[in-house]
Parts: structure tokens; sequence; C-alpha cells
């Protein structure tokens, strides 16, 4: 991962980077994104996670298309 020169960090993930195409929680893109926030907290970033896949993560959950 290169220096972000940036303090201030947005990343913003929707469902299709929570997900897979069966509608599944996509666990290893999670972790990935988990470690790359983790990276950036150790170059004392101020990260903001803003997601819109709360939807489509609950309804994979309660078995809902």
């Amino acid at each position: 991962m290169r220096e972000i020169a940036s303090d201030r960090i947005v990343i913003k993930v929707g469902t299709s980077t929570l997900t897979k195409a069966t509608g599944e929680l996509n666990t290893g893109r999670i972790q990935e994104l988990v470690n790359v926030i983790a990276k950036l907290k150790k170059q004392v970033k101020q990260i903001f996670l803003v997601t819109s896949g709360a939807i489509g993560v609950g309804c994979a959950k309660v078995n809902l298309p």
C-alpha cells in the first residue's frame, strides 16, 4: 500500500463490495477492507467509513432477494 498524504480519508463501500453475487457476505473482501483500515490507522490517519451496503447485507442474512 502506498503512502497517502491526507490525514483524513473517507472510504465508501456499497452492497456489491460487501456481498458476493449470490447475496452472501463476502467475508474475504470485508477482511481485506479491515486490513487496509488497520494499516491506515497505524499511519495515524483519521478514517471515515461510509456504507450503503446495510440493506444488501441484511437481506442476505434473512434470505431475501
